[in-house]
């Protein structure tokens, strides 16, 4: 069983010295979030989102996104199946979260659902300095 501190964010198991923690002022931290534009569940939390990074910067704590890892090269048929799939998915996410979800992609004949265009978007933006990344995500 481990001992933890909710409060502190620590938890020792038993058996274990603990390491001598450097103060909170000279750790340089950052939050980081792992997403995906194309993810149905960075979607569904993006108010959240948006409200923990928030939070963040007011803390001075910086804020970083990481994109990508959902279907980078794509490669799923585009088929009644697949579609089925990602309607029951979206539907789900939307039930749960609040956010709505366009199902005009799904009526197209063919698609590639690649997500890496839509990661290099992202970081390509950062590049270019768009003031709100988040928000272009």
């Amino acid at each position: 069983m481990q001992d933890c501190d909710a409060d502190a964010g620590i938890c020792r198991l038993p058996g274990v010295e603990a390491a001598e923690t450097p103060a909170a002022e000279s750790v340089e931290a950052e939050l980081i979030y792992f997403g995906d534009p194309m993810c149905s569940w960075c979607w569904g939390i993006s108010p959240q989102l948006r409200a923990l990074r928030d939070w963040s910067l007011e803390r001075k704590l910086p804020f970083r996104l990481v994109m990508g890892g959902l279907r980078a090269g794509g490669g799923d048929p585009w088929n009644d199946a697949f579609r089925g799939f990602l309607r029951h998915h979206w539907r789900d996410v939307a039930a749960r979260t609040g956010q709505t979800f366009n199902e005009g992609l799904l009526a197209r004949e063919h698609f590639d659902y690649d997500t890496e265009p839509a990661c290099r978007a992202v970081v390509t933006a950062r590049s270019l300095g768009v003031a709100d990344e988040l928000e272009f995500m």
